[in-house]
């Protein structure tokens, strides 16, 4: 079937039948008894999956809900109307991976190295955490301290351990304050402080980032001069781009579509993409494309003519505005 082939890496990269995202091929379809399908299966299909379907017959496309799967036989949530036997099924909503996706393990935390110390005689604490890439962020508490009758046991790293729902996470601790007995309610007030300064310098920090200034001047490759192929549409892009390239405006050649005599030259090249139709159409030249869609090629429509003209040692095409 054409389109299961699309597992292949030669394989269409886009879908012709819908501007819908279809996803990842699963099947076809054998056959429909109401709310049921049997299909042919070349990938486990789960609950709650979202499948799309086109059909053999006039390429219409479609889609609906797995509200239960087990092997080949899929029960859907509502009557599908439209979808024949033989019809290729996508699965365009994936419900384990949109899981896996929203547990807490897809959360990102920042590791933050504390340091927890005493001030001297025991007058009051503090808290440093050292966030990598931008530093060191201190907090002091006044309190006074005693030593302590029992020993703290973890007391103090779990107190701090407490970040809930704020971008960090405890890495290592270093407790300095040895003996000294340190209330939680001191910790914990000590922590929030810390957080509360740790996001205003993550804050300032990107705001001084966005304000950096930009590089007044790029560096052309040696020989290189502007065309009409950079696309440098109108004055003001043109007054840019010299002034970052060191070149007059005027020296710029301006745009395809902008210069009117391109408009009477035959061959003028308006486009050079990756993107190939003859790939797309699974006939490259590559891959004895040649014999199944014989060239030369043509984008014709409301009075445009453009020819394809393919690169392939390259991998790309080019697009041939006035072909002669």
């Amino acid at each position: 079937d054409y389109f299961l082939k699309s597992q292949k890496p030669d394989a269409p990269q886009a879908n012709h039948a819908t501007p819908k995202s279809l996803g990842e091929p699963v099947g076809k379809v054998v056959a429909i008894k109401g709310r049921k399908i049997e299909a042919d299966l070349i990938a486990d299909v789960n609950n709650g999956d979202g499948l799309t379907y086109i059909n053999r017959t006039d390429a219409t496309a479609g889609g609906f809900r797995v509200n239960r799967a087990e092997g080949s036989t899929l029960y859907l949530a509502d009557d599908v109307a439209g979808i024949e036997k033989g019809a290729t099924l996508y699965r365009n909503y994936d419900r384990l991976f949109d899981d896996l996706l929203n547990r807490d393990t897809a959360k990102r935390k920042i590791p933050i190295d504390f340091v927890l110390g005493s001030l001297p005689g025991a007058r009051g604490l503090n808290l440093t955490g050292t966030i990598e890439g931008i530093g060191p962020v201190s907090v002091v508490q006044s309190i006074e301290l005693q030593p302590a009758r029992t020993p703290d046991n973890g007391r103090r790293r779990a107190a701090l351990e407490k970040l809930g729902d704020t971008p960090f996470q405890l890495h290592t601790l270093t407790d300095l304050t040895g003996d000294l007995f340190v209330p939680a309610s001191v910790i914990s007030n000590l922590r929030r402080d810390w957080v509360e300064a740790a996001l205003t310098t993550l804050q300032a920090t990107k705001e001084a980032e966005r304000n950096l200034p930009r590089a007044a001047r790029v560096t052309l490759p040696e020989g290189y001069r502007l065309t009409r192929h950079d696309n440098v549409a109108n004055h003001l892009a043109a007054r840019v781009v010299g002034r970052m390239a060191g070149v007059a405006p005027e020296a710029i050649e301006p745009a395809t579509e902008c210069k009117a005599d391109n408009r009477h030259k035959s061959n003028i090249r308006v486009m050079t993409t990756r993107y190939c139709l003859r790939r797309e159409l699974g006939a490259c030249l590559k891959q004895g494309g040649a014999k199944r869609l014989p060239g030369p090629l043509y984008l014709r429509g409301k009075g445009l003519d453009y020819r394809l003209d393919f690169d392939c040692s390259n991998c790309r095409m080019q697009v041939i505005a006035n072909p002669t």
